[in-house]
């Protein structure tokens, strides 16, 4: 199994759309500097369907590239089988609550 994670940066998603005042004016003049969701979504993608990743864990990308400082070796408890049957347990209870 592989645990990996993305970040699509600031993406132009149009969720500030319909905003108004001071917020929404200022919404709108940062939104220049938003990505498009094309290449907010390269990351997601790349880790879906990049061989390179299919055996590899422990990995951040962001903006479609690797931050090295994010490729050491989870914990022992992270990795501890006993550990992730209790947190899986302890949140499907919580989850049929």
């Amino acid at each position: 199994m592989t645990a990996n994670a993305c970040h699509p940066g600031v993406v132009r998603t149009g969720i500030f759309d319909g905003v108004g005042g001071v917020f929404g004016a200022l919404a709108v003049l940062a939104s220049v500097f938003y990505l498009p969701p094309s290449i907010g979504a390269a990351s997601a993608v790349l880790l879906a369907t990049d061989p390179r990743y299919g055996d590899r864990t422990g990995r951040w990308i962001t903006r479609s590239h690797v931050r090295q400082p994010h490729e050491a070796t989870p914990p022992a408890e992270a990795r501890d089988e006993s550990v992730g049957r209790a947190v899986w347990d302890a949140l499907s209870k919580l989850a049929a609550a």
